[in-house]
């Protein structure tokens, strides 16, 4: 029996995400350009908000100036080495984030992501 089934897939990360990378390019009139491409589509995975413990686990204290890092977390079924902060992970059905941090287990089993939604431009 391999590891995990599909089964144990299915009720594990339920929910698919794509991969996007993000490219720029330039106008005819010299203006920048930002389009985002996929890397990875249907990865198998698990979304989770998390609430911390304490206000410290969610923020990162740097002298006078307090930066509230993420609090969702995406684990992504697989080994997933080619994906960077620069990407940003868009999951079927809840939305796009940016990825704020990277994390692998020593067995490449899961990819953690933390997220951290985009915010809409105002119109």
């Amino acid at each position: 029996m391999s590891f995990p089934t599909p089964v144990a897939t299915a009720r594990m990360f339920p929910d698919l995400a794509t991969v996007e990378s993000r490219s720029v390019t330039q106008d005819d009139e010299g203006e920048q350009i930002e389009s985002w491409g996929t890397r990875h589509s249907d990865i198998p995975c698990q979304f989770a908000a998390l609430v911390p413990a304490s206000p410290r686990e969610s923020e990162l204290r740097q002298s006078d100036q307090i930066t509230e890092l993420g609090t969702r977390r995406a684990f992504l079924l697989g080994d997933w080495s080619d994906i960077t902060e620069s990407d940003r992970l868009v999951i079927t059905g809840r939305g796009t984030y940016d990825i704020r941090g990277i994390e692998r287990d020593s067995w490449a089993i899961v990819t953690v992501l933390r997220l951290e939604d985009i915010a809409e431009e105002a119109s």
